[in-house]
């Protein structure tokens, strides 16, 4: 049972990249209108606002079981849609270094809603199949690409929808509720699950990157199991140890791509794509 719940932390670890998926049940959209903005030409096209495309976007991701039942076509679909929203309204520069507009947007607690590649391989024969009469073959300037990698964290892609990838460990966490909580006063970032047999959570601090100015650079320091026979465990030594042997604390990255008052998209160090909302019933099941 040990070994279970060291897997799981460290599968929470990886979620410093948001690889984890949740399920929620009775869930409703929530209304977005306060968020609409007006319509904008790109290339001679006559585009949707922005409100539209982020409703359009979690009606694309309901009943998907957060991404793990999500077929190669509808992944494609979302990542097309995801990149239209995060071209049309990037991020400022001043997102991670400017204390007000990160408490504005940032700060408080935000739950994970679909998680996928951020590249679908083309060894699916549904993959080059056209949705809603467009190719899913975006053009090479459309499509989002890792830049300024940080030295001492992993790059390597993890490819994982509806669950995460962690150290080599493969776990499906699509059956849990999992919630990250910003503290910008603090500049600390946790990850919390409530698992079957517990409540597990990590947490430290984070730091924009030099690199790239939307990138958050994480380092758990924290880690924690509530068993809900009233015995916590402190894992915080893990992540000592794995500092002193990466000679660094630092535990992977995130880029936020998009962020609004109730939606936020990013993109982590291991090469997924991940949506976020404020409000936990944002999602259809």
């Amino acid at each position: 049972m040990t070994s279970h719940f060291i897997l799981l932390l460290v599968s929470l670890l990886a979620f410093a990249t948001f690889e984890e998926v949740v399920s929620f049940q009775s869930f409703k959209l929530p209304n977005f209108s306060f968020l609409s903005s007006p319509s904008s030409k790109t290339g001679g096209k006559q585009q949707f606002p922005l409100e539209q495309k982020k409703l359009d976007l979690l009606d694309a991701i309901s009943s998907t079981n957060n991404g793990k039942d999500a077929t190669v076509q509808e992944q494609m679909r979302v990542l097309k849609m995801v990149r239209e929203i995060e071209l049309a309204q990037p991020p400022s520069d001043t997102l991670l270094t400017n204390v007000e507009e990160a408490k504005e947007l940032l700060d408080g607690v935000w739950y994970l809603q679909y998680t996928s590649p951020s590249e679908i391989d083309n060894d699916d024969d549904t993959a080059d199949t056209d949705i809603d009469g467009d190719s899913n073959n975006m053009k090479e300037e459309e499509v989002w690409k890792m830049e300024n990698a940080e030295e001492y964290i992993t790059t390597k892609k993890a490819k994982m929808k509806g669950g995460v990838n962690a150290q080599g460990f493969k776990v499906d966490t699509s059956n849990r509720p999992v919630k990250q909580i910003f503290d910008i006063d603090n500049m600390i970032v946790s990850n919390e699950v409530q698992a079957d047999f517990g409540f597990v959570s990590v947490g430290g601090p984070f730091r924009p990157s030099d690199n790239v100015s939307n990138r958050s650079i994480v380092s758990f320091t924290a880690g924690k199991i509530q068993l809900n026979l009233g015995i916590t465990i402190n894992l915080s030594w893990i992540f000592f140890i794995l500092a002193q042997l990466k000679g660094t604390a630092d535990n992977g990255w995130l880029e936020t791509t998009y962020v609004g008052q109730d939606l936020r998209i990013g993109r982590g160090n291991k090469g997924n794509m991940f949506i976020l909302t404020r409000d936990p019933n944002a999602v259809q099941p």
